[in-house]
C-alpha cells in the first residue's frame, strides 16, 4: 500500500479481512462450473490499437453488469437496504456517489465487478454527480470512467472530501484509515447525516481489531460504531473476494442528535505515517 492510504493490486491471494484489498486471481483446484470472465488486460494477442482495448474493456464491464444484475446477491442487497436509503435520500431527493478504491478497471476483474456495481446503483438512485479516484488509475481507466460519465477526481484526497448534500461513499475493501479520514471530514451530528458509506464493516473492525490498532488508525470508526446502522451486504455472491465483508452504513439523525456535544469537538485531523492502513 502506498503511502497515500491506497491498496496496489499485487498478484497473489489476500487475506479478506477488513482493509485488504482481494487480487483478482482465481483459485487453484476452483469448481469447473464456476463462471469464467475474459481478462481483458491478459488476453493473447490484445488488440494493441486504444480504441479496440477500450472496447474490450467496456464490453467485460457490461458483461459483468449484466451478469451481477441478474444475480441473488444484488436482488437481496438493494431490498435489504431500500428502506434506509430511502430515508437517506429522503432531505433532498438527489444524490452524489464517491467511489474510493476500485483500482484499475483495465486490469481486474474484481474492480470491474465493483465497478459494475457503482452503476446498478445509478440506475436505482440516478444519482447527481459520480466521482471516481484511485491512484492507480490509468489514462485507459480514466476514458471508461469517463464513458460512464463519471468525473475522475484530479487529486488524491486522502478521503478528506467535506461534502454538504447526501452522498453516497463507495469505497470497497479500502483501508480503515480511509474510512476514518471520510468519517472525520463530515464529523458533526448534521453533517454525519449526510454520508452513508459502503465499505468495510465498521461492526467487524471493532470486534476483530486490537483496541490499540483500531485507536490508532481509526479512532472516528471506533467512536461512531455503536451509533451506526449498519446493513451487511449477502454473502452469496458466487465470487467471495468481490463483496465480503461490506455493509452500509448510515448515520440516521436521531443516533447523531443523541450523541454528547464532546464527542463532536474532540476531533483532531488524522495524521499521515508510513503504516499500511494509514494515508
Amino acid at each position: 500500500m502506498e503511502d497515500d492510504g491506497f491498496a496496489l493490486v499485487r498478484k497473489g491471494r489476500k487475506s479478506s479481512k477488513p482493509g485488504s484489498k482481494p487480487s483478482g486471481r482465481a483459485r487453484p483446484g476452483s469448481s469447473s462450473n464456476t463462471i469464467q470472465y475474459r481478462n481483458v488486460s491478459t488476453r493473447q494477442n490484445q488488440p494493441k490499437d486504444p480504441e479496440s482495448v477500450k472496447k474490450g474493456i467496456l464490453d467485460a464491464v457490461e458483461e459483468k453488469r449484466s451478469l451481477l444484475a441478474r444475480s441473488p446477491f444484488f436482488q437481496q442487497a438493494m431490498d435489504s437496504v431500500a428502506t434506509e436509503m430511502k430515508a437517506f435520500r429522503s432531505s433532498s431527493g438527489d444524490l452524489d456517489i464517491v467511489c474510493y478504491g476500485i483500482g484499475s478497471l483495465a486490469g481486474s476483474r474484481i474492480s470491474q465487478l465493483q465497478f459494475a456495481l457503482c452503476l446498478l446503483l445509478h440506475e436505482i438512485y440516478s444519482f447527481r454527480h459520480l466521482y471516481i479516484f484511485d491512484p492507480i488509475m490509468s489514462e485507459m481507466d480514466r476514458a471508461i470512467a469517463d464513458h460512464f460519465n463519471l468525473t475522475v477526481i484530479d487529486t488524491n484526497e486522502r478521503g478528506k472530501r467535506t461534502v454538504s448534500r447526501p452522498t453516497l461513499f463507495y469505497m470497497p475493501h479500502c483501508g480503515a484509515a480511509l474510512y476514518n479520514n471520510v468519517l472525520w471530514a463530515n464529523w458533526g451530528a448534521s453533517s454525519l447525516t449526510n454520508i452513508a458509506i459502503i465499505g468495510n464493516s465498521f461492526d467487524m473492525y471493532c470486534c476483530s481489531s486490537l483496541d490499540s490498532k483500531l485507536a490508532a488508525e481509526g479512532p472516528f470508526i471506533k467512536t461512531i460504531q455503536a451509533h451506526t446502522t449498519e446493513v451487511a451486504l449477502p454473502s452469496n455472491f458466487h465470487d467471495n473476494d468481490v463483496f465480503n465483508n461490506l455493509s452500509f452504513h448510515f448515520f440516521r439523525p436521531s443516533s447523531m442528535d443523541a450523541i454528547d456535544v464532546l464527542i463532536w469537538e474532540n476531533a483532531p485531523e488524522p495524521a499521515l505515517t508510513s503504516s499500511p492502513e494509514i494515508l
